[in-house]
C-alpha cells in the first residue's frame, strides 16, 4: 500500500492552504483590479476611495508573494533529502512566510473594514436612512419616491422617480434645453436636464455624506408628464460593480409649487437615501396580475387593475400605451392612476353616479365587451432596452421594455403586448368593503421601529384610494409611503402596508384608515367598521339590528347609507 512520508504529512496542509489563499488573492486582485480601472475609467469615485483601491491591490500583491515563499519553504523540505541543514532553512522560511502571510491579511481585514466605513456598502458604520425624515413625505407634499427610503441593492441604472400631491411650477426645476418651451420631455439625445441655482442641483443625487458640498451627478434629465410625477435619470450611472455604495436625492427648497411658492415651506427641502448595488438591470417586467379576470362578467362601475412584477416609469404610461376599447365605443374614455409604488396602473371609466361617501363613481360602458391591451416598447440595439424616452410602450424605471408573454425576453411591440377581455353587466355594484385586521393593534408595545403597518381589508381594494391621504399616520411627524398586495387563500383581499422611516423608540403613534380607501367598485369603506370582535357600536351587525334586516345583503337592498361618526351608527355624513 502507497504510503505519505512524514514530511509528506507535516508540508500537505501548508500547501493546501497555502493554495487556497492564492485563489482567493487571485479573485481578490481580479475583483481589485477591476474596481481600479473603474476609477481609472473617469467614473464617479473619490480620492479616497480610488487610494483604498490601490492599497487593497498592493496588498493583493503581497499576499501572492507570502504565499508563494511559503510554496518554496515547502518545496525546499520535500527536496531537502534528509539534510538537517536544508530541513533548518526550509522551516524558516515557512515560519516568516506564514508570519508575513498573517500580517498582510490582518492588514487587508483592516483596510476591507475601513473601505466599507468610508465608501459605503451597506455596513453599521454606514447604515443608510435612519432618521425619521420630516413629514415632507406622506403627510406633506410628496407622495411617493423611487427608490423608497433606506431601499436596498438597487440597479445602477436606475432612474429616480418623485410624485408630488400638487402641480409643480416646472421652471423652478428644469432647463428646457431643446428651447422648444416644454418643460420636461426628451428630444432624440437632447433631453431637458435639472436646473442649477448657483450652480447647485435643485435635485442632488450624491453618494451619502456628500449631499452638502458634492461632488454631484451631474448631468441629470427630467421628464414628466404632468408637473407633479418626474422622473430623473442620472447619466452616469450609479455605483460601481465591486461593492455596494448609498446614495441620497435631495430636493431643494428652490423648488416651487404651481402658483410660485416654495414646495416645502418652513421644512426647507427632503432628502433620502438608498443602497445602489453592483449589477446593471437587465430583466424587463411583466403583468402580474389583472382585474377583472378575463372572461369574467362584471358590474360595469368595476376598476380596471394591472399590476406590475416591479416599478413601472410613470411617464410610459398614458392613454396611448395602455388601451381601453369596447365594440361600441373605441377607445373608451377615461383616466389612468398609477399606485403602489409605481407598481400598479389602474383605469376609470366616465362619471355615472355617486358613492355612498358622495364621491363620483365612474364606470365602464354597460353589456358590452372590454378589452385592454397594454403596449409593449420599441427596442434598441441592447434589448431589452426602450427607444426612448418619450416611449411608445410600457417600460421600468430602468428603461426596460414590457415582456407580455413573460418569457424572459423582450420582443417589443406585437409580440410583447399584454392584452385581455371581459364583459360588463348595466349594475352597479354597490357593497361596501371593511377592515378585517390590522397590525400593530391599537395600544402594542415593543413595537419593531421598521415595521410596517398593516391593513388587511375585507375584499379587493382600488389601490389608487389607497394614498397617504386615505392610509396616514397622523402623528408623530414621519416620512411614510403605501404599498398593497393582493392575499390569499380565498376570499382574495387586500392588504395595504403604511410603510416607514425608522420610528422613534419609546413614542407613541397614531395612524388611520379614512373612509376615502375604496374597493374595485369604488365603494368607500364603512367608516369606523370592522368585520372581526363583537360588541363595538360601529359593528355592521349592529347596524343590522338597528335597522331590522337579517344580513348585510338585506341592508344593501335598501339602498340606503349608513355612516359610524362617535361609535354611533347615523343616516347622514359624519360632521
Amino acid at each position: 500500500m502507497f504510503k505519505l512520508s512524514k514530511k509528506f504529512k507535516l508540508i500537505l496542509p501548508v500547501i493546501l492552504v497555502a493554495s487556497f489563499l492564492i485563489g482567493s488573492f487571485v479573485f481578490a486582485q481580479a475583483e481589485i483590479t477591476d474596481e481600479l480601472g473603474t476609477t481609472l475609467g473617469l467614473t464617479t469615485k473619490t480620492l479616497r476611495s480610488m487610494l483604498i483601491s490601490v492599497i487593497k491591490a498592493a496588498l493583493g500583491f503581497f499576499g501572492i508573494i507570502a504565499v508563494s515563499v511559503i510554496l518554496y519553504g515547502g518545496f525546499t523540505w520535500m527536496t531537502s533529502g534528509g539534510s538537517t541543514e536544508k530541513i533548518e532553512k526550509a522551516k524558516k522560511i515557512l515560519v516568516n512566510g506564514l508570519i508575513g502571510l498573517v500580517i498582510i491579511l490582518l492588514s487587508f481585514a483592516i483596510v476591507q473594514f475601513v473601505s466599507r466605513s468610508i465608501v459605503g456598502n451597506g455596513s453599521p458604520t454606514n447604515p443608510g436612512d435612519e432618521s425619521s425624515g420630516n413629514g415632507a413625505l406622506g403627510g406633506g407634499i410628496i407622495e411617493s419616491v423611487y427608490p423608497a427610503p433606506g431601499q436596498r441593492d438597487v440597479a445602477r441604472n436606475t432612474f429616480v422617480a418623485v410624485t408630488f400631491k400638487e402641480e409643480i411650477d416646472p421652471t423652478s426645476l428644469i432647463v428646457d434645453t431643446s428651447g422648444n418651451g416644454i418643460f420636461g420631455d426628451c428630444l432624440p439625445a437632447n433631453c431637458d436636464t435639472v436646473l442649477e441655482v448657483a450652480g447647485v442641483p435643485v435635485v442632488k443625487i450624491a453618494k451619502q455624506g456628500e449631499i452638502t458640498g458634492g461632488p454631484y451627478v451631474v448631468p441629470v434629465s427630467v421628464t414628466t408628464n404632468d408637473n407633479m410625477t418626474f422622473i430623473f435619470d442620472p447619466t452616469p450611472i450609479l455605483g460601481n460593480s465591486s461593492y455596494n455604495e448609498w446614495y441620497t436625492t435631495e430636493l431643494t427648497n428652490d423648488i416651487n409649487k404651481a402658483d410660485g411658492t416654495p414646495a416645502f415651506g418652513a421644512l426647507g427641502g427632503f432628502d433620502w437615501s438608498f443602497e445602489i448595488g453592483t449589477y446593471i438591470d437587465t430583466t424587463p417586467p411583466y403583468v402580474k396580475k389583472v382585474f377583472p379576470i378575463a372572461s369574467g362578467t362584471y358590474a360595469k362601475n368595476v376598476v380596471i387593475q394591472i399590476q406590475f412584477s416591479e416599478a413601472i416609469n410613470p411617464t410610459s404610461v398614458r392613454n396611448d400605451t395602455i388601451i381601453v376599447d369596447s365594440i361600441g365605443t373605441s377607445p373608451v374614455p377615461g383616466t389612468l392612476y398609477i399606485s403602489n409604488q409605481y407598481r400598479t396602473v389602474e383605469f376609470l371609466g366616465s362619471p355615472c353616479g355617486t358613492n355612498s361617501c358622495n364621491e363620483v363613481i365612474y364606470c365602464l360602458p354597460g353589456n358590452e365587451s372590454i378589452t385592454v391591451t397594454a403596449l409593449a416598447a420599441t427596442l434598441t440595439g441592447e434589448p431589452p432596452l426602450s427607444v426612448g424616452p418619450p416611449f411608445n410602450g410600457i417600460v421600468d424605471m430602468v428603461g426596460n421594455s414590457l415582456d407580455g408573454d413573460h418569457d424572459g425576453d423582450a420582443e417589443g411591440p406585437g409580440v410583447d403586448d399584454y392584452s385581455w377581455n371581459f364583459n360588463t353587466t348595466d349594475e352597479i355594484e354597490i357593497s361596501p368593503p371593511t377592515i378585517d385586521s390590522v397590525n400593530p393593534v391599537s395600544g402594542q408595545r415593543g413595537v419593531v421601529l421598521r415595521d410596517p403597518i398593516e391593513v388587511i381589508f375585507s375584499e379587493l381594494m382600488m389601490q389608487s384610494s389607497l394614498r397617504t391621504t386615505n392610509l396616514r399616520i397622523i402623528s408623530p411627524i414621519v416620512d411614510y409611503w403605501i404599498t398593497a398586495e393582493d392575499i390569499g387563500p380565498p376570499p382574495i383581499r387586500t392588504q395595504a402596508d403604511i410603510n416607514h422611516r425608522v420610528f422613534n423608540t419609546a413614542t407613541d403613534y397614531k395612524p388611520e384608515v379614512t373612509a376615502g380607501v375604496k374597493d374595485m367598485y369604488q365603494n368607500c369603506m364603512f367608516p369606523g367598521a370592522r368585520t372581526e370582535g363583537t360588541g363595538s357600536p360601529c359593528e355592521p351587525s349592529a347596524l343590522y339590528v338597528l335597522l331590522g334586516v337579517a344580513d348585510e345583503q338585506a341592508f344593501l337592498d335598501l339602498h340606503v347609507n349608513y355612516y359610524c361618526c362617535d361609535e354611533t351608527w347615523s343616516n347622514t355624513p359624519c360632521p
